[in-house]
This record gives structure tokens, C-alpha cells and sequence, in this order.
């Protein structure tokens, strides 16, 4: 989640807004970023990282490959390695995401009584 964090909320604008990579470009990408092949060779070789660090790691690098897979607009060829993923998608999905649980988390504390009338007229 650090890694989404860093994102859509230092800078989106500058950075990714109204950008957009291919899904192949992104995986090279996330190759470098994630250091797969340093993790694991920090993990069997060196020993610097537990399994618990390493799992992270990997952990964060298929997320950010699976959403980004499911936040991509198709290319007509049909080479999913082609399809686009907008970044402006990802970001007003996670900003959708954010408001949806925020609503639903007030509507939560106003049915158990936790809030009065006053906030619930806003």
C-alpha cells in the first residue's frame, strides 16, 4: 500500500497525470522498481531480508501487476502486453474507493447512534 500511496497522493498530477503506459512497459518498470531478482538474492544469497521481507516485496509487485492489468484499456491488436493503463483511471478509482468507504463508514456510526442529527443533514 506504501507504494500506491506514494502515487496518488506526493505529487499524482505532476507526475502520472493524464499519462499512461503499456502493460509490457509497466512490468519492466516494476522489474526495476520491485528489484525482484535482488530481493531474492538478498533472501537465499546474502541473507539480508527474512522471508517475511521478500514476501512484501513480491506481494506488492503482483498487486501493482494485477491492477494495473484490470485498470487497462484493451489495444484493438488484442496483445494484452499492449493494453494501455491509464493511470487517470487508477487514481479516480482509488479516489471512488476512498469517498465510497468514507460514506459508508458515517452511515455505519449514524444507524448505531455514534452520530448525531447535526452531521447527518451534511
Amino acid at each position: 500500500m506504501a507504494t500506491f500511496a506514494k502515487i496518488f497522493y506526493i505529487n499524482f498530477k505532476e507526475k502520472f497525470g493524464g499519462k499512461g503506459m503499456t502493460l509490457i512497459e509497466l512490468m519492466q518498470m516494476h522489474r526495476k522498481i520491485f528489484s525482484l531478482i535482488e530481493n531474492l538474492h538478498d533472501l537465499c544469497c546474502r541473507g539480508t531480508k527474512d522471508y517475511k521481507e521478500a514476501l512484501a516485496n513480491v506481494q506488492d509487485y503482483n498487486m501493482t501487476k494485477i491492477l494495473t492489468r484490470k485498470c487497462s484499456v484493451p489495444d484493438r491488436s488484442g496483445d494484452i502486453k499492449l493494453n494501455t493503463c491509464d493511470f487517470n483511471i487508477l487514481y479516480y478509482c482509488q479516489m471512488d474507493i476512498e469517498l465510497y468507504n468514507y460514506v459508508d463508514s458515517l452511515l455505519h456510526e449514524y444507524r448505531a447512534g455514534k452520530l448525531s442529527d447535526g452531521y447527518a443533514k451534511y
